[in-house]
Formats: structure tokens, sequence, C-alpha cells
């Protein structure tokens, strides 16, 4: 320093350099994506981007806490303190996310589907909780199945998540003929032939009994004459395991087991003749018209003639 008389004095000082701001208004911490899994708690100096460029002491915490609960992008907010108390605040993002992948998140359920004969069954209709799996989830059949016969045809069906991983679940398609048994079979008429008053099997009327559903029924939608001979009209109902039922008209043929001879009893009666004359055999019995048609008449020896008198044979 200088005085008036020019005289100086030097005196050592010390000068105090101090940037009067602070450290929040020196610093601009940056905000950092951070993933966590579900039910995990994130650390708020992991959602600051340059910690490393703040000044050493500051400390981090979230405003309020971040729920994890769940999947999803959370909103947070982080309160970086500095050294000397000033303080800044960031908002962040935390990325909540199950590290599973979708198939090892989810179980898909089989369901037994039914597709008639000749139908394609859709690979979806087989898994019983759908509604359940993630949207996007497609789903095939591992190979096509085979519905060209009826039967329970086992299969896999492919469920592929949005994430690409993949779950096979073995399935059972069954494939059944819609068609009624009526419709499927046809029962043929068969001529069967019974005594006089015998009481016929409607079974018996129809040729192909083995060839139709074990447990099929057999019965005439009316009860068949057998009283007198001849051949009768009649329909047989075919009533199979379903329900569904055929009409099938047959004959039934009644016929008497007697022998002409059984059935009819021809009456004696006496004729004339002349000594010489040859007598008709035919005339000899009384109720010709009550014969059969075609019967024929001879006497088992010559009658004699050459001399009058009653003749017995």
């Amino acid at each position: 320093m200088t005085y008036p008389d020019g005289s100086k004095d030097e005196v050592p000082v010390k000068v105090t350099v101090k940037d009067p701001r602070t450290d929040a208004d020196k610093n601009t911490p940056v905000a950092k994506d951070q993933t966590v899994k579900p039910g995990d708690q994130p650390n708020a100096k992991d959602s600051i981007g340059n910690v490393g460029d703040l000044p050493e002491g500051t400390k981090f915490e979230y405003k309020t806490p971040v729920d994890t609960t769940t999947e999803g992008d959370k909103d947070a907010t982080v309160v970086v303190t500095y050294p000397d108390g000033s303080k800044d605040e960031v908002p962040v993002k935390v990325i909540v996310k199950d590290p599973r992948t979708d198939a090892d998140k989810n179980t898909p359920t089989p369901k037994d589907q039914t597709v008639n004969v000749g139908e394609t069954p859709k690979a979806q209709d087989s898994i019983g909780n759908v509604g359940d799996l993630p949207e996007g989830t497609k789903f095939e059949f591992k190979t096509p199945v085979d519905t060209t016969t009826p039967g329970d045809k086992g299969t896999t069906v492919v469920v592929t998540y949005p994430d690409g991983s993949i779950d096979e679940v073995p399935v059972t398609i069954k494939v059944v003929d819609p068609r009624t048994d009526a419709d499927k079979n046809t029962p043929t008429p068969k001529d069967q032939t019974v005594n006089v008053g015998e009481t016929p099997k409607a079974q018996d009327s129809i040729g192909n009994v083995g060839d139709l559903p074990e447990g099929t029924k057999f019965e005439y939608k009316t009860p068949v004459d057998t009283t007198t001979e001849g051949e009768k009209d009649a329909t047989v109902i075919v009533t199979y395991p379903d329900g569904s039922k055929d009409e099938v008209p047959v004959k039934v043929i009644v016929k008497d087991p007697r022998t002409d001879a059984d059935k009819n009893t021809p009456v004696a009666k006496d004729q004339t003749v002349k000594p010489g004359d040859q007598p008709n055999a035919k005339d000899s019995i009384g109720n010709v018209g009550d014969l059969p048609e075609g019967t024929k008449f001879e006497y088992k020896t010559p009658v004699d003639t050459t001399t009058e008198g009653e003749k017995t044979l």
C-alpha cells in the first residue's frame, strides 16, 4: 500500500475466491432409465446417468416410493441432495419387467374339441384358457390332424407368445361322424317262412343283421297275421343305438306244414255201374270239390265188374 508521502508497505493478505452459486446451480444431473424385476426396489442413484460428474457426497433418493408390484414404465422423481444441502429434482423412468419369458409365465391348458369327419379343427379351440394368455398369442397344430376317420386323435398345439417363446400342449381331437346310424346303415329285407299260427321274429326278416351296430333292435310295425297261409307283407322297424330308425318292407311266408293228406279227408261215395263197365275212381269220392285242385284218383286194385254185386275196395 502507498502512503500520502509516497512511502509504501507491503502486507501479505489472503483473498478467498468463492462461487456464490449452490451445488444445485452448478450441476445438472441426467436422468437414466433403469430396469428392475417385479417386486425389486430400484436404487435412486441408478436412475442418474452422470453420477460421476456430481460432487462427492451427493445423495440420491426417490421423492416417493416406486411401485414395482406390476410390470410397466413407472414415472418417478429422484431428489439429488448435494453436500452444500442444495437439491435437484430429476424426473426419471423405472421400467418394471418380468425377466421370465411369456412361456415361463403362462400355462396353456388343453381342451378337448369335437369336429365332424372331414372338418379342419382350429388349434385355438383346443386350448381352454385362451383368454388368460397374452394378446397376440398364436396357436397352430404341430402336425395336421387326420379327420378322415372317426375317433380320438392325439395331437399337439404349438402356442407361440408375443415374445417368441413357445409352449407345446398335448391335446385330443374327437372326430365324429355327424350322420345318424340310420344314415350310415342300410338294412336289407329277407323273406322268412313260418308255420300257420307261429309268431315270426322281426330280426329274421333282415338279411344283414351282422352288419348293423351292436344293440340294434327289430320289431314289426304291426303284428303279422299268421292265422292263414300265404305271403304276408309287413314292415320291420329297425331302431339303432342312437335312436334313429329305418323302416324295411319285408315278406313273411306263412305255410301249413301238414301234407295235403293231413289236411284233407276224402269221403267215400257209393257208385253204381253196369256189369262190364269200368267205374271212375273219382266218382267214388263224395267231396271232390273240397279237395285241392289237381288231386288225382285211382283204385288201388281193379274193380271186378264181370259179375253183379257190391264190390268192396
